[in-house]
Formats: structure tokens, sequence, C-alpha cells
């Protein structure tokens, strides 16, 4: 299984600048992918294109820049919401004895791990800043970034877990 690491920035980056598989950190390696490849131009134009159509109708590709509507919040993450209820309804009911690992139930773990995906996914597409270093799956940048704003595109990095 493979997904992207995008560089995203405020300005558009010269493709000298653009960030590589080298620039992610050691973490990145250990906990979420087994190897990472710098993708070529053609590669990496795709990637942008296959970004902006999972981002979904708020999103607009244009060459290297992402442009974004008011309800791409919404629209991306209402499925994800929907799951994340279901998941906390099942796990609100959940007796002690389970809780605390004395009784085993995979319905459980099962809701616990659905809650935690539908949040954050962690094997997903992650999102580079390379002025801070950052590395972060797209839900958390999307929840935090300033969508007002259009971002553009750098380096395109595959990882594969």
């Amino acid at each position: 299984m493979h997904s992207n690491v995008y560089e995203v920035s405020a300005t558009p980056v010269p493709s000298q600048r653009y960030a590589r598989a080298g620039n992610l950190p050691d973490w990145f390696y250990e906990q979420i992918c087994s190897y990472a490849e710098n993708t070529d131009p053609i590669q990496r134009k795709q990637a942008i294109h296959e970004l902006a159509h999972f981002l979904g109708p708020f999103c607009r590709c244009t060459g290297d820049q992402l442009t974004f509507g008011a309800d791409l919040k919404d629209s991306f993450f209402r499925k994800g919401y929907v799951c994340f209820r279901a998941a906390a309804e099942v796990l609100a009911q959940t007796a002690f004895s389970v809780f605390n690992g004395s009784e085993v139930a995979p319905a459980f773990d099962s809701a616990l791990t659905g809650l935690n995906d539908s949040y954050e996914d962690r094997y997903g597409v992650y999102i580079y800043t390379a002025d801070t270093g950052t590395l972060e799956t797209l839900d958390h940048w999307l929840r935090h970034a300033d969508l007002s704003q259009p971002v553009y595109i750098g380096g395109v990095v595959d990882y594969h877990r």
C-alpha cells in the first residue's frame, strides 16, 4: 500500500528546492512507512491532480496551486464524522471489564480503531511544510490550515507501508 507526502507552501516552490524523501523525519520511517521515493515530474503532476480530486469538489487545481472553497472542510470530513459518531456510540456502551482488559471484546478494539481512523488517517496522505519542517496528516493539516488562502505544492514523495 502506498500514499503520498505533499510539500505545501504559501508561495511557489522552485523545482530545485522541492522536498525530497530525505527531508522526512525519522519518526515517519520508524512508525509509518517502510520506504519512500521521490516522484518524477510526470508522477508529481498526476499526484497533485489526485490530491485535488481526493479533496473533492471544493478544491481547485491550477498547475501547482490549490485553492479551496468555503465548504471544503464540511464536505471532506462529513463521512468521517458519521463513522466517528457511530464508533463513539459503541464505545460509550463499553463495560469497565472490557475497558480495563479483564474481558476480551474484539468489537471494542474495532470500534476504538474506527474512532481513531475516522478522525485521523495515520497511513494516508501527509502534508510537509518545509519552512517549519512539519510533517502532519492531511486530516490534521486541513483542520488547522487557513483554507481561505491558496497553497502551492512543491515536492511530492511516494511512500509505502
